[in-house]
């Protein structure tokens, strides 16, 4: 059993050396750096889908923070829509 965990711990030891962890700095410098690269992928996207949708007419919804709560955020999406719902050209009361 000795012998197998100084095997075992020459392995590690070996190992490490050949791929040395890199350190915590490095580490999360890598992750913000991917996630920086995420996040400008996918803002480049809804900035695409969102000029698809004006062109095809549909109304976008800008400059809403995310920072507040889930429910102001809502109130304020349905405040947007208001006019858009009262207004459209298409309601059935109309006909």
């Amino acid at each position: 059993m000795a012998a197998w965990e100084e095997e075992r711990k020459a392995a590690d030891e070996q190992a490490l050396e050949d791929d040395p962890v890199p350190d915590e700095k490095t580490r999360r410098e890598a992750i913000e750096e991917k996630l920086k690269e995420q996040i400008d992928k996918e803002t480049a996207y809804l900035e695409e889908l969102t000029e698809k949708f004006r062109e095809n007419g549909v109304d976008v919804i800008d400059n809403i923070g995310t920072d507040i709560s889930a429910d102001y955020v809502h109130i304020k999406i349905l405040d947007k829509l208001k006019t858009r719902m009262q207004y459209r050209k298409d309601l059935i009361e109309r006909e």
